[in-house]
């Protein structure tokens, strides 16, 4: 089957598809306009910032990896539950650490870079559970755009804040409570 896309490709934009058999599949969907990059941003606080960040997010990401590598091979359940709530603690603190740097770029950054920023807060903190903050920043979000679906998204999101957020379900599919954070 083939599909042909006809429109230039910019967010929000109607595009008009056309399947020649079968079914057809949208892949890549833009429905928003933010910056991406921000590790290259004009404005050398929110560079630097971001940069720092994406170290931190690393580590996190790579303390659970580690963990989940690591409970591979043990038998007790005891065991796996301990190896894992002490790769999270620890990754916390880096994840943390990542929402200050975002914050501190905050100060620095305008226009969609600020945007982009703020979504990106109100995302971290939804997943961390932390609704109150989250929908702070979407509410930002939401008010402070042009761009339809964003702020249609920013509403949802502000909404329905931790009904299935990423956080959430790492606690629940490694049998961890919700500390209340």
């Amino acid at each position: 089957p083939a599909t042909v896309f006809i429109g230039t490709g910019s967010p929000g934009e109607n595009v008009e598809m056309v399947t020649r058999s079968g079914t057809s599949t949208i892949h890549g969907v833009q429905l928003h306009d933010l910056p991406v990059d921000l590790s290259k941003s004009a404005t050398p606080e929110v560079a630097q910032n971001v940069l720092q960040m994406q170290t931190e997010d690393t580590v996190a990401r790579k303390l659970i990896q580690q963990a989940e590598d690591a409970v591979k091979g043990v038998v007790e359940e005891e065991a796996r539950v301990a190896i894992l709530k002490e790769a999270e603690a620890k990754a916390k603190v880096h994840r943390i650490k990542s929402i200050d740097l975002l914050q501190q770029a905050e100060r620095f950054a305008a226009g969609k870079e600020l945007l982009a920023i703020q979504f990106e807060l109100a995302q971290r903190f939804r997943d961390s559970g932390n609704c109150k903050e989250a929908s702070r920043y979407f509410d930002l979000v939401a008010n402070n755009t042009v761009q339809e679906r964003l702020k249609a998204r920013a509403e949802y999101e502000s909404r329905n804040c931790g009904l299935l957020s990423p956080g959430n379900m790492l606690k629940r599919k490694h049998g961890m409570e919700d500390s209340g954070d």
